[in-house]
């Protein structure tokens, strides 16, 4: 933004709630695939292929508003829609995240974060157990 003189408008006051979204929706997903991990130990090998699906869901390289309004719940869902959009929105102007898609993206990203820590903490007891027998 430096190099082409590009300022960000005033909404960039928004970003640290963009960032705060993104923070818990990857963490909750951390924290469910590493407690995966440690008993399965075949998630490892499905955690590439499980980005690469998610990377293509998440609109980055096309925009939710190419896409029919009929489609918001199911961008809503995921959690890294309201992410890029918002960074979108944030640093380059445009249009806002629409209410809806914004507001089932954050609770899908709360729900992963709770609940990804609850299953976490859970599952940390048996680490040991699992990580001494060389797994399942």
């Amino acid at each position: 933004m430096v190099w082409f003189a590009v300022l960000p408008g005033s909404a960039v006051v928004f970003l640290p709630l963009v960032l705060i979204l993104m923070l818990g929706a990857a963490l909750g997903v951390g924290f469910w695939l590493s407690a995966l991990n440690v008993e399965y130990r075949d998630v490892m090998h499905a955690v590439p292929f499980l980005a690469q699906l998610w990377f293509f869901l998440t609109p980055v390289v096309y925009s939710t508003s190419w896409l029919p309004q009929h489609w918001e719940i199911f961008l809503g869902l995921n959690p890294m829609t309201a992410v890029v959009d918002g960074f979108r929105y944030c640093l380059l102007g445009g249009d806002s995240v629409p209410p809806s898609v914004a507001a089932l993206s954050v609770a899908v990203a709360l729900g992963l974060f709770v609940s990804g820590i609850v299953w976490f903490r859970r599952r940390e007891r048996s680490f040991v157990d699992y990580l001494g027998s060389g797994g399942a």
